[in-house]
């Protein structure tokens, strides 16, 4: 996952526990790569 690389890398339970977290910092980068444009 891009994310997940992008951030250290987590584990697979941490990835089962807070997937509300990982698809907000993905919407996050990718308004902001918008942003940027």
């Amino acid at each position: 996952m891009v994310v997940a690389a992008a951030e250290g890398g987590l584990s697979d339970a941490e990835r089962a526990a807070t997937p509300w977290a990982l698809e907000r910092l993905e919407a996050n980068l990718t308004r902001g790569a918008a942003d940027q444009c």
